[in-house]
């Protein structure tokens, strides 16, 4: 069905896109997460991002940045921007 197509095309553009993408609600809980996003921001191969608070994957310095995004994004927008992942111990990890 079209459906069934058009499910398939946005997962292969979703999965395999250069960029982390993370899908958030409006609790910024992660809904759905990417490869590339997984491979950034999942601290080891057993941590799943979905249903996380986003910011706990966001060193604490961009969190702000994060927030302020958030709440002036209207329904369906995206933000882009550089971000610094976090470790375990919320030590700096890479800058992506």
């Amino acid at each position: 069905t079209a459906a069934s197509m058009d499910y398939a095309i946005f997962n292969a553009v979703f999965n395999d896109a250069r960029d982390a993408i993370i899908l958030a609600d409006d609790a910024l809980r992660v809904q759905a997460a990417n490869r590339k996003a997984h491979r950034i921001y999942a601290l080891d191969a057993d941590y799943f991002l979905t249903d996380r608070d986003v910011l706990s994957i966001v060193h604490p310095r961009d969190q702000d940045r994060v927030l302020v995004a958030a709440r002036s994004l209207k329904r369906g927008a995206s933000w882009r921007a550089p971000l610094d992942t976090v470790d375990r111990e919320v030590h700096f990890k890479s800058r992506v």
